[in-house]
């Protein structure tokens, strides 16, 4: 069930963010924004930074206030608004085509920030301390994220290029629609009471029935692995997020794309990558 809600929603964004910088840099009179190069790669790396930052603080709000179940709800009702938002056609708002449009990645970064630390959170409660299957189910979810990414450059992608840039964004929404209900519908059944409960509450109780202690040695090593992974972490998503942004432009400019008379769609290209982590 962890599985498949997070792969609709790496589905609405892998999606949204196949095409976004298209979107931006096509012509006006194709139903783009009209934007130049380096605005689109600026405004990308603004969002990105946001998606990546915003999770700091929806993972403190699950923790101490909402609970991991309520804010996986509100964060993916945040994010199919979003999409929804960016899917509505500039001729509904002719004098507000860019306000419309900073809204709809609001809600999309928001969103993200409630939505993207709580489920992955979920998956290692699945399983007590030490347990080797954890590791085991971490690979599966991890697949869920691929089969997502895999799926939403294809559909997205195609669904952009026959129908305009507006359907790519209503597939991602629809994308994020399916993860809610899916969370909506099945989580008590197969979590049973996992994520309901603030972790700072459950963390409380369980400093009621003993002495909070010192970190331990192991636990100062953690924190060591984490620091040094961070690290690196930075480096490698600096590097790995140009496959939506300045690749995505290389692509779409200096790739030969013809299969006999069929073009592949630009977004497509964004589905190699996790093509071959899944082959």
């Amino acid at each position: 069930m962890l599985f498949s809600t997070e792969l609709w929603e790496r589905f609405s964004y892998y999606g949204m963010r196949a095409v976004l910088v298209l979107y931006l840099t096509d012509l006006t009179a194709n139903g783009g924004m009209g934007w130049s190069q380096a605005d689109a790669l600026k405004l990308y790396g603004i969002y990105t930074g946001l998606v990546y930052i915003t999770p700091l603080i929806g993972g403190w709000l699950a923790d101490t206030v909402l609970g991991q179940r309520r804010s996986i709800l509100i964060g993916a009702i945040l994010m199919a608004a979003g999409q929804f938002t960016l899917a509505l056609p500039h001729a509904m708002f002719p004098d507000m085509v860019n306000s419309v449009f900073y809204a709809g990645l609001a809600l999309l970064i928001v969103g993200n920030g409630l939505f993207k630390p709580n489920i992955s959170t979920m998956v290692g409660d699945l399983y007590q301390e030490g347990d080797h299957r954890r590791d085991g189910a971490f690979t599966i979810f991890y697949m869920g994220i691929n089969l997502g990414s895999l799926l939403a450059g294809v559909i997205c992608g195609a669904a952009a290029t026959a129908y305009g840039w507006q359907a790519a964004f209503i597939g991602a929404g629809i994308g994020m629609l399916l993860s809610l209900v899916l969370q909506a519908t099945m989580a008590q059944n197969f979590l049973g009471d996992i994520g309901r409960v603030p972790a700072a509450k459950l963390a409380a109780a369980k400093r009621a029935k003993n002495q909070k202690a010192p970190l331990t040695k192991q636990e100062v090593d953690r924190i060591k692995v984490i620091l040094i992974l961070g690290l690196f972490t930075i480096i490698f998503w600096a590097g790995f997020e140009q496959a939506g942004g300045l690749m995505n432009l290389y692509t779409q400019e200096y790739t030969d794309r013809m299969i006999g008379s069929f073009e592949v769609p630009t977004a497509w290209f964004q589905s190699l990558n996790p093509f071959f982590i899944i082959t």
